[in-house]
C-alpha cells in the first residue's frame, strides 16, 4: 500500500479508525465494570464520528477542521504499561489505553506528514495528527481530573 495521495492517506485513516473502533468494542465486551464498559463504548462512538468525518473529507463533503497546536500533558509516559488483553481494566486503565492509542495515531500521522513533499497531503496529515493530539489531551485531562484527584 502506498500513501502518496490525499485519498490513499484518507483511506488509510478510515481503516485506522475502524481498527480503533474494533479495539474499543473488544475492550468493552471484556470489561466487567459497567463504568469501564461505558467508557470504551463512548470511545468507539467517537471513533465512528471521526471515521465519518474522514469519509466526508475524502468524498468532498467537508474539510477537516482547522485546529490550533495542542498541549501534551505527557501523563501516559509516567504510568506503568497496561495490557488490556490480560485482564479486567478499570476506569484509570481505560483512560491509559485510550491515551496510548491516540498517541500512536498522532505519531503515525505526524511521521507521514514529515515524509510528505506534497503540500495538500502534508496539511491533511498534520490536521489528522492534531486531531489525534487533541483526543489524547482530552483523555489526559479526564485522567488528571478523575484519577489524580482520587490519589
Amino acid at each position: 500500500m502506498t500513501l502518496d495521495t490525499v485519498d490513499s492517506i484518507l483511506d488509510f485513516a478510515i481503516r485506522n479508525e475502524e481498527d480503533v473502533i474494533r479495539l474499543y468494542e473488544h475492550l468493552a465486551e471484556r470489561a466487567e465494570l459497567d463504568q469501564v464498559r461505558t467508557v470504551f463504548l463512548d470511545f468507539a462512538g467517537e471513533g465512528r464520528r471521526h471515521r465519518q468525518e474522514i469519509i466526508d473529507v475524502r468524498d468532498g463533503i467537508s474539510e477537516l477542521p482547522e485546529e490550533c497546536d495542542v498541549a501534551d500533558l505527557e501523563i501516559e509516559q509516567h504510568i506503568r504499561r497496561i495490557d488490556p488483553e490480560n485482564g479486567v481494566v478499570d476506569y484509570r486503565e481505560a483512560l491509559v489505553v485510550a491515551m496510548r492509542v491516540e498517541e500512536a495515531a498522532f505519531k503515525l500521522y505526524y511521521s507521514l506528514a514529515k515524509a510528505s513533499e506534497e503540500p495538500q497531503l502534508k496539511e491533511t496529515l498534520l490536521r489528522l495528527a492534531r486531531q489525534k493530539a487533541s483526543h489524547k489531551l482530552r483523555f489526559e485531562i479526564e485522567y488528571d481530573e478523575h484519577v489524580f484527584s482520587e490519589d
